[in-house]
């Protein structure tokens, strides 16, 4: 009498229907977040010595800059340090003219974190969203002499790529117009897409 194959038949039906309920089901393949990078700097080059105040250095990136990443999170920021303030803040303005940033969307102090003649990374607590239009993102920081603080690349200067603002008059000019220097701020933000 041959043997019964009802046993290896029951057992190979088992086993597929353990694979398919575990290997079988409809899965979605996400990609990674893709990074880009909001820049108009090039490598560190120096840092220009600044009277005593209290100023932010900016980048601004148009609407034409950002559109592409509409949606997008703004998730971190690079700036290079050269002599340590006496405080920084690290901040991200919405759009408002083309001579002066909008609302303030985020800022954070930024002092304990700095390193001398070195880059700060700062991770965004609160991303900020992409909307298609422009995006300031600044440095501010108050020292009491004369100072070398925000690196700079060796220039020359793009459009928007060299923003300060100067509590000595209350105004945002670009840096060349204030001084006879052709500069970019070594400030660059990490979109996550």
């Amino acid at each position: 009498m041959r043997p019964s194959r009802f046993p290896t038949i029951l057992f190979a039906c088992l086993l597929a229907a353990a694979v398919c309920a575990t290997g079988c089901r409809s899965s979605t393949i996400s990609n990674p977040p893709q990074l880009f990078e909001l820049r108009h700097d090039a490598d560190n080059a120096n840092a220009p010595n600044l009277p005593a105040a209290t100023y932010e250095a900016a980048a601004r990136f148009t609407a034409a800059q950002t559109a592409a990443l509409l949606g997008g999170k703004l998730i971190e920021v690079d700036f290079f340090i050269q002599f340590l303030p006496a405080s920084a803040m690290l901040k991200v303005y919405d759009a408002g003219t083309a001579g002066a940033p909008g609302a303030l969307l985020y800022s954070a102090d930024v002092t304990a974190s700095l390193t001398q003649a070195a880059w700060t990374t700062h991770m965004l607590t609160a991303p900020v969203t992409i909307s298609g239009g422009d995006v300031w993102i600044a440095v501010e920081f108050t020292h009491a002499v004369s100072q070398r603080v925000i690196g700079c690349d060796p220039g020359p200067a793009v459009p928007d790529g060299d923003w300060l603002f100067s509590s000595a008059d209350g105004m945002w000019m670009p840096f060349n117009l204030r001084f006879p220097v052709s500069v970019n701020w070594n400030i660059r933000g990490r979109v996550e897409l």
